[in-house]
């Protein structure tokens, strides 16, 4: 008997070296990432990835995950082992690689109604690209439950009205 599709697919995810990388290094900080690898057990492929990104002189997370994205995993792939920060930087990172200005958690205070009560705002992305700007806040929710999201699009439709104001 011939196993279904989907199966052959979560059995191909499982064997993508960049996805068990992904998992091996879990939520590990940046300056314990070297150590880390030389702990655990990486086999060639992984290995490979590794002596490919030591040699660009960018072995940390956000490559792995760009170049893990490059070699045809999804962003929904890595995104389940990133942390909500990495999530920032992950979507900043995207926006560079395909030629956008993009910085992570952009501060700025508004106007506050002719200077009367300035107050500071941050957006998780902003990235820019003549004509455009994006601002972005990034949320990985576990469900899609409409009440949370109604308040993070309240929040944003705020901070970009006080942005534009300010530019």
């Amino acid at each position: 008997m011939e196993s279904p599709d989907w199966i052959d697919e979560i059995k191909s995810k499982v064997r993508n070296p960049y996805l068990r990388l992904i998992q091996k290094i879990g939520n590990t900080k940046e300056e314990d990432l070297e150590k880390l690898i030389s702990t655990h057990n990486l086999d060639n492929q992984e290995l490979l990835i590794i002596q490919k990104l030591l040699e660009s002189k960018k072995l940390d997370k956000l490559n792995l995950f760009i170049n893990a994205i490059k070699e045809g995993c999804t962003v929904q792939e890595i995104t389940k082992y990133l942390t909500w920060d990495n999530f920032e930087y992950l979507v900043t990172a995207i926006f560079s690689e395909a030629g956008w200005n993009a910085v992570s958690n952009y501060r700025f205070f508004g106007e506050g109604g002719q200077n009367i009560e300035r107050k500071r705002f941050e957006v998780d992305v902003l990235a820019w690209k003549k004509p455009y700007v994006v601002m972005i806040d990034c949320k990985k929710y576990g469900t899609t439950s409409q009440s949370p999201i109604r308040k993070s699009v309240k929040k944003q439709k705020r901070r970009v009205y006080e942005f534009f104001e300010m530019i």
